[in-house]
């Protein structure tokens, strides 16, 4: 397939969930943006101003900067980040807080009292259930520990579900947000900046130009890590990644217990901030522990010659895992630790046994 023809595809394919469309939908659209804030907020709100791809600098030397995917401000001051994440591994939660402060940085002048600070607000809008709860929208505020109260600095972060599937307001706009096609979105003003930058000649080009440049910034990152593997081949996988035993250990036992709480294997990775597909073998394995009351083992962990192999209970709260002995094919006792390195945490060999 050509070129033109493949960028052609991935923009016919793109929904409001990708940041290169939204960004663009949202910019200088007043009327959209309100729109989805009165939905998440759920209050009546006026936007005076909403800018998309929008770069905060931060003013520490070497600081890292951000870009928000729409800012907008209202008439009284507060501001809002709006960010869409269509991955599956999504954002840290400290993202959201970097963003908070950064947001809360540019809104008082010099000599400003601190009172005169506005509310502020960052909204992710999720493709999937960040916290697997199954809610529309969640909230996240501080509270005073000891006594319940909601401590009100006027920092709101807020999360909507993307899976969220109600006839609501909320389920309405997310459908809206899953749509690739302008005809398909229920609201107008979303509809009608779809409809401009995937089918007007100006609008189609500047999506063009936007998915060339992702393009080449994901070749150029995937060539920069090509490099760094051929300049460490021949180590250890586990000292390629950089990764000691104790983080290795301490991802499989964050794995064990937020399978346990119901957590996605998106949320888990993301968290964790490791990819989808490093995950996916030890969450599966621990998903199906959990399920079937067993224990998770790698099969290559096995010694035929003895009856010794390594498992991690789904209860595991040890600072190694276990290294158990059978007697007639089953776990009888322990007789040692085990600390798993890097191989063991991507091996694709995990699997159960139930006693």
């Amino acid at each position: 397939m050509a070129n033109e023809e493949r960028i052609n595809k991935i923009i016919d394919e793109l929904t409001l969930f990708d940041d290169d469309l939204m960004s663009r939908v949202f910019d200088k659209n007043i009327e959209a943006t309100e729109y989805v804030l009165q939905i998440i907020l759920g209050r009546k709100i006026k936007v005076v101003s909403v800018k998309g791809q929008e770069n905060f600098k931060n003013p520490v030397t070497n600081g890292r900067n951000i870009t928000l995917d729409v800012h907008a401000e209202e008439e009284d001051g507060q501001e809002i980040d709006i960010e869409v994440q269509g991955g599956a591994e999504g954002a840290h939660i400290r993202r959201a807080r970097f963003h908070s402060s950064m947001t809360d940085a540019r809104m008082l002048k010099k000599k400003q009292k601190f009172r005169d600070l506005k509310d502020s607000y960052v909204i992710f809008i999720y493709k999937h259930d960040k916290f697997g709860k199954g809610l529309p929208v969640y909230h996240i505020n501080r509270h005073i520990e000891e006594t319940g109260e909601l401590f009100s600095d006027g920092s709101h972060i807020i999360y909507v579900n993307g899976k969220y599937k109600g006839d609501d307001e909320v389920g309405r706009l997310i459908r809206d947000f899953h749509q690739s096609e302008a005809e398909k979105i229920e609201n107008k003003a979303l509809a009608d900046g779809v409809k401009h930058f995937k089918e007007t000649k100006g609008g189609r080009k500047l999506m063009c130009e936007a998915v060339e440049k992702y393009a080449q910034e994901v070749a150029e990152e995937r060539e920069k890590k090509a490099e760094k593997r051929g300049e460490k081949r021949g180590e250890k996988r586990g000292e390629k990644r950089g990764i000691s035993r104790g983080e290795i250990l301490k991802i499989i036992k964050i794995t064990v217990k937020k399978v346990q709480k119901g957590y996605t294997m998106e949320t888990v990775a993301e968290d964790l901030e490791e990819s989808v597909d490093t995950l996916r073998p030890i969450y599966e394995a621990v998903e199906k522990a959990v399920k079937e009351n067993g224990k998770i083992i790698r099969s290559s962990a096995r010694r035929p010659e003895s009856d010794i192999y390594s498992e991690i209970t789904p209860t595991n709260s040890y600072d190694a895992c276990l290294i158990t002995v059978l007697h007639d094919g089953k776990p009888r006792k322990t007789a040692g630790r085990w600390n798993p390195t890097a191989d063991d945490l991507m091996a694709d060999d995990w699997t159960v046994i139930t006693e």
